[in-house]
């Protein structure tokens, strides 16, 4: 299918949306034991599952698990890090390589390549990895997209995965720090939330004091914050946090 907007419905009682990841094995370990163990719970990740860090494979590996355990109550978006390029990078395609087969990287990274970019909870909540490009004018542009792909330098696909959020901007988009992808403006967050009649807009990307921010209607989120929904994902909030 070509539609990369998973509308998270899960049948457990809480519901979790956890920023970037990044080999923190140990972190991803307490986390699903602070917040209980599907089905009982639903977790939704943003993204950025492998770093530098030593335990990017059993970090990954046990991401996948669970996904295969409990298909409705783990859902997987793709970060600007799950590609060929950051892979070999930051060491994660040499790793696999030195410890397993060629097989085993590969079959990773098809796995990057079929992941959905985006994601709707209950209905009102917007989440990717990155943000909003100036090529995003309706969600209809996210479903039309194509998978399995590589990231591209440019577009839709890498702005969902790369763009940042920036305040007093005079001009809607701007080029911004990496070279690719763009920062966007509160004026465009406003015009996509209510075109879609969405509340708001959780991403990660970006490291911020205290692990959690909010950008007008965007709450940044890294790791390792998560952020707790209650079941209607619409009266209550609570933000945990958990040590490095």
């Amino acid at each position: 299918m070509s539609i990369l907007v998973c509308a998270v419905r899960g049948t457990s009682n809480e519901e979790y949306i956890s920023g970037d990841i990044r080999g923190h094995f140990y972190d991803l370990v307490r986390y699903i034991d602070f917040g209980g163990f599907p089905p009982r719970t639903s977790y939704l990740f943003l993204g950025n599952y492998i770093s530098e860090n030593e335990f990017s494979i059993e970090t990954l590996t046990l991401i996948l698990m669970l996904k295969v355990k409990f298909p409705e109550n783990i859902f997987l978006l793709r970060g600007n890090r799950e590609c060929d390029r950051y892979a070999e990078y930051s060491g994660f395609k040499n790793e696999c390589l030195k410890r397993y087969k060629k097989i085993v990287w590969k079959s990773f990274l098809n796995c990057f390549n079929c992941m959905p970019v985006a994601a709707i909870v209950c209905t009102i909540i917007f989440c990717c990895h990155g943000g909003l490009g100036p090529k995003l004018d309706h969600i209809r542009d996210i479903r039309a997209l194509i998978r399995p792909t590589a990231v591209p330098e440019k577009g839709i696909y890498c702005d969902l995965l790369s763009a940042d959020p920036l305040s007093k901007l005079k001009k809607s988009y701007f080029r911004n720090l990496r070279q690719f992808s763009v920062y966007f403006t509160e004026p465009l967050v406003d015009r996509f939330l209510m075109k879609h009649m969405y509340q708001m807009i959780v991403r990660s990307n970006q490291v911020v004091h205290n692990n959690f921010m909010h950008f007008k209607h965007i709450g940044v989120s890294t790791e390792p914050i998560f952020s707790y929904w209650s079941p209607t994902c619409a009266d209550q909030e609570t933000d945990d946090e958990t040590e490095n």
